[in-house]
C-alpha cells in the first residue's frame, strides 16, 4: 500500500477542457490540494512530471499522440510513486486489467463514477471523505 499523503499536487491528464474544468470545479476546494496542473496530452504530462513532481494524478486513456497507459509506463520509470486515477470513457475490463496493472490506484468510468474523485484523493490523505477537515 501506498504511503499516506500529506497534501496533493495534482496532475490532471485529459484532452478535454470540459473534463479539466468539471474536475478543477469538483476538487479545487479540497483544503488538502495545494497544487492542480493540467495537461493535454502524453507530450504535456512528460514536462510537467519532471518540473512539478505530483505526487497524485487523474488520468485518461484516450489523448491525442501517446495514451495514458504510455504515460503510466513513463511514470514507473521515474522515482515517482504518485496516487493515479485513471477516469476514462472506455471502461472494458481489458483496459481496467492493464492500468492497474501498471500502476493505477483506481479505474473510474467518466459516465458513472466521476463523482467519487473526492473522497478517493481524500483516501489518498488518510482521510474518511473529502468532507473531512484538514
Amino acid at each position: 500500500m501506498k504511503k499516506k499523503l500529506d497534501e496533493i499536487r495534482l496532475l490532471i491528464v485529459d484532452d478535454s477542457i470540459v473534463i479539466n474544468r468539471k474536475l478543477r470545479c469538483l476538487v479545487g476546494n479540497l483544503s488538502f490540494i495545494t497544487q492542480i496542473a493540467h495537461a493535454r496530452n502524453y507530450k504535456e504530462a512528460e514536462i510537467i512530471l519532471d518540473i512539478m513532481e505530483p505526487n497524485a494524478l487523474i488520468v485518461d486513456i484516450k489523448m491525442p499522440g501517446k495514451s495514458g497507459i504510455d504515460l503510466l509506463d513513463r511514470i514507473r520509470e521515474t522515482s515517482l510513486d504518485p496516487f493515479i486515477i485513471i477516469l476514462t470513457n472506455h471502461s472494458e475490463s481489458n483496459y481496467r486489467d492493464v492500468c492497474l496493472k501498471k500502476g493505477a490506484d483506481y479505474f473510474l468510468d467518466k459516465s458513472a463514477e466521476f463523482e467519487k474523485i473526492p473522497d478517493l484523493l481524500a483516501l489518498a490523505c488518510g482521510k474518511e471523505s473529502s468532507w473531512e477537515s484538514a
